[in-house]
Order: C-alpha cells, then structure tokens, then sequence
C-alpha cells in the first residue's frame, strides 16, 4: 500500500513523535512511508529523525491555513504519488487533508489527539462528517469528547510506544551532570511544548513550594514554544534559577526519561500524552493532571494524579515521592509493565494497516 502521513509540524510533539515510531515499523515491513507536513520545520530534531529511519518528508509550508498557492502544490503532489490512503494529524492537517482527498479521490483516515481542536475546530468537525472515511482517537475520552461534533463512529487505537532501555551508569551521571550540574540532585523531567496547554506556570508555582522543604530538586523541562519567555520570567521572579533548566527541542528525549527520577505532567488538556507514556517505558513514576485520557493509563499502581492548575497538589505528590525511593521504584516497574502490555506498537501497527487496507478497498482502489 501507498499511505502517507500529513500534520500540522514536524516539532516535537505526541502526535509528531507517533510517526517516528510508524516509520520505524512499516520499514521493518518493506513499506517506505510518505510524510507531509504543512510547516518547515528547520530547527527540529525529528525530520532527520524520520529520514534516517527510511521516511519521504515533503514539506509544503504556506503564509496561512488558507495559502492557495500551498494547497495548489499539495494537490498537485497527491495526484502525482495517487496515495491509496491519505492519513491526518492535528487541526490544519485534517482540514487541508481531507478537502484535498475529496478533491484527488483519496480516501482520508483522521487521527484525534487532544481533547479539543484549536481556532478552526468547527471548520475541522465539519469537514470530517463530510469527508473522512474513517476517524481514530487516541483514547475513550478523546472519542466522547468529539462524538457528538464529528457524529460518526470513532474508533479507538491508543497510542503505542517504544521500549526505551536503561543507561548504564556512566551515561547516566553524564547526562545528568549536563543537566543539573550536580548529578546528586533528585531530577524532575517534564516534555512537551511550552504553551499554556501545557500549565507549566503552575509547574513552576508547585517548584517554588516544594524546593523550600527540598532545596536540591531540580526540574528539566524539554520543549519549546511561544510561552519560553513568559515562564523564563516567571523563574527569574520566583528565584529559580538554581531549580529550573529549559532544555529546548531535544533529539534524545528517551535518554532524558531514562536519566530522570521523576516525570511530572502538568497539563490542563491532554489526550493521552506520548510523553507521559515514554516516562512509563523508561521506568519513571508519573505525577499527572487528571485530564483526558491520562487517568486511563496513570493509575494508582503506576503514579500519582492530581487536579490541574494546582500548584500545591503538584508539590505535596512530588513531595512524597522524593520521600519515598521505594515507593517510586514500585510505580516505576509497573508502568514499565504497563505500557508494554498495553500499549504495544507491533498490535498498534497491525490495526493500522488493516485500517488502511478496508478504507482503500472501500474506495475502490485495487493493488
């Protein structure tokens, strides 16, 4: 089959992130992937990342959602390459994705990862009843947030993850050394972009509590985004200086996870987070808002939940598990135990083709 991937970017994200790990399996399977995204993306990590795993990545950048001169290109590539499958990811690829399949004849699948989309949420809505064939969420309450806007049937495939294995002892006081300075430190890990979905504002309020009766934690935050400025703000009035490191977009972020002792996610909507699945993989123990999906997969046996925009909450539950060293070892192991049972790439990839193959068949397209 000829499938091609189309998203928003290709910064580092969950959603962007999934497609290293479809490349990485349709590969292993002799299938060499298409990726469309509608940004440049000059200073990320993850084209590369997804050229050298065996990826096509084109890029049709445009001034707006609305660029008639990028929409012309990219209808132009889809009827030259005639993809059997055209497959969406995030707000501006649905939209532009599935008007330019209905236009070439391409059967559309939607993927929907967060709770909400952003400003062109009910142009997206609209446009998925209309035209894609078929509509996945990333987990139950992604499905029930957006059953009665798209009004057709989502089917649910959560997001799988790749092992991530240890690192020996010298890589991990290295990079921690490189972090923290002080590769003693109890180290905090959180990732994602730095916007206000992701609360890092009341991360940081939560730090200002907790270093006062533990001066030595450390937070690491992986990511960038157009909130930088505001929170690099925020820790210089805090006097966090010493507590707090802004990593930037990172290439190894499961060297990170592997390196940390703690992952804490504070976001205020989530769908179900890569990230917080990652840290799972490396054998982290999660601190998370309960928001989407993430109470799915942060349990009781495998971290701690709490309310979002609360600083406080996020303290005490990272209090006690700095406290505790056999407490976080337990979580750890389970989640480990969890996200490999559960969260399976190989089953993931499996679903995936057979729902590529019964869209493409669905259109009438033959091999």
């Amino acid at each position: 089959m000829h499938i091609a991937q189309i998203i928003d970017t290709l910064y580092v994200g969950g959603a962007e992130q999934l497609l290293l790990t479809y490349t990485k399996k349709s590969v292993a399977r002799d299938i060499h992937p298409t990726i469309i995204s509608l940004s440049a993306c000059e200073d990320s990590p993850l084209p590369e990342q997804l050229i050298q795993a065996g990826a096509k990545v084109v890029e049709f950048p445009g001034r707006n959602l609305f660029d008639p001169f990028r929409f012309i290109r990219l209808l132009q590539f889809l009827r030259h390459q005639r993809f059997d499958v055209l497959h969406a990811h995030l707000e501006y690829a649905v939209i532009l994705g599935i008007v330019a399949g209905l236009i070439t004849s391409t059967p559309v699948v939607v993927t929907l990862h967060n709770m909400r989309m952003n400003r062109w949420g009910k142009l997206a809505n609209f446009l998925i009843r209309s035209g894609a064939q078929q509509v996945i969420a990333v987990g139950p309450s992604v499905a029930k947030a957006y059953q009665s806007a798209v009004g057709t049937n989502i089917r649910v495939e959560v997001n799988p993850i790749m092992p991530i294995p240890l690192l020996v002892e010298a890589e991990d006081i290295s990079l921690r050394r490189e972090i923290a300075v002080d590769p003693t430190r109890p180290l905090i890990l959180s990732v994602g972009r730095v916007t206000a979905q992701k609360g890092f504002g009341y991360l940081l309020a939560g730090l200002d509590i907790l270093r006062r009766t533990h001066p030595q934690v450390f937070l690491a935050i992986a990511g960038w985004g157009w909130s930088l400025d505001e929170l690099t703000a925020q820790v210089q009035s805090l006097n966090l200086q010493n507590h707090v490191r802004f990593l930037g977009l990172r290439d190894d972020v499961p060297r990170l996870m592997a390196a940390s002792d703690i992952y804490v996610s504070s976001s205020l909507w989530e769908g179900m987070p890569v990230s917080i699945l990652e840290a799972m993989a490396a054998g982290l123990p999660v601190v998370a808002t309960a928001v989407g999906d993430v109470p799915y997969v942060v349990r009781e046996e495998t971290g701690l939940l709490v309310s979002p925009a609360s600083p406080e909450q996020l303290s005490s539950a990272l209090a006690l598990l700095l406290d505790d060293p056999s407490l976080r070892e337990q979580l750890g192991l389970a989640g480990r135990k969890y996200v490999s049972k559960f969260h399976n790439p190989d089953v993931w990839f499996h679903n995936l083709l057979a729902i590529y193959q019964d869209n493409k068949c669905s259109s009438g397209k033959k091999n």
